[in-house]
């Protein structure tokens, strides 16, 4: 995940990646990835990109993950809730 947010590994990369990260707790580690890459797009101005993949966080339902709850306030604060 590191290497995605410091922008080594390619959005694509990271969320194909599904295989060996997500493989234990994979509905959590899904919150998780959606969250961040949303969190980047928002950072790079896609609004509605990033809403798009805070509602894939959402969809989850991974509801004790952080990433979950923290994507509902950004859906929130984006007005796209």
């Amino acid at each position: 995940m590191c290497s995605f947010l410091i922008d080594k590994t390619a959005e694509t990369d990271f969320l194909g990646g599904t295989g060996s990260y997500f493989a234990s707790h994979q509905q959590g580690h899904e919150c998780e990835a959606w969250y961040y890459v949303g969190v980047k797009r928002l950072l790079a101005g896609d609004k509605n990109g990033a809403a798009d993949v805070f509602r894939k966080s959402r969809s989850t339902n991974a509801s004790n993950f952080q990433e979950y709850i923290l994507a509902g306030f950004e859906l929130k604060r984006l007005g796209k809730s």
